[in-house]
Order: structure tokens, then C-alpha cells, then sequence
């Protein structure tokens, strides 16, 4: 069984996961966990369907317009970033 956090997604969600990823990036610290996890986000969701699925299952709760506008924000986050694990991440 695999447990997530729930996670709140607002409009402040991007720029905040955004200004998160680069600290991360920027740092000394070789440990990406913020990134994975956003990278796992990604990896869950590709369209609004799969936005709708985590929210009824209630890993997502989202105060968005809509689904698609998460499922779009999310598939843009890490684009460029690096993990210790997988190099680039293109997305």
C-alpha cells in the first residue's frame, strides 16, 4: 500500500511548489524529496480525470477552477529540474 499526504492545490500552489523546487535545486544538499514528490505528482497525473480520481480518494483537494487547470500546472512543474536519481527531467 502506498500512503500520500494530501496535498491543497490554490492558485499560490505553483508559484510556492515552484520557488520549493528551486531551493532544492540551488542547495548544497544532494537530497531532492521535494522534487520526487512532485515528480510522483506527474507521474499520477496526466489529464483531469486523474485529478478527479485523487481528489475522490482524497489526495488532492483543489480550490482551482478546474481539474484540467491542476492536471496542466502540475505537468508543468518540474520541467528542467534535476533529481539525484534520474538525471533531467523533461517531463
Amino acid at each position: 500500500m502506498l500512503e500520500i499526504p494530501t496535498v491543497t492545490i490554490s492558485d499560490s500552489t505553483n508559484s510556492r511548489f515552484r520557488n520549493l523546487i528551486a531551493l532544492e535545486q540551488s542547495g548544497k544538499d544532494e537530497a531532492t524529496y521535494f522534487t520526487n514528490y512532485v515528480l510522483l505528482l506527474d507521474c499520477l497525473i496526466n489529464t483531469s480525470s486523474d485529478v478527479a480520481l485523487l481528489r475522490e480518494c482524497g489526495i488532492i483537494t483543489s480550490v482551482m477552477g478546474s481539474d484540467e487547470e491542476v492536471s496542466k500546472m502540475i505537468n508543468k512543474l518540474c520541467k528542467g529540474s534535476i533529481t539525484n536519481q534520474y538525471g533531467a527531467y523533461g517531463g
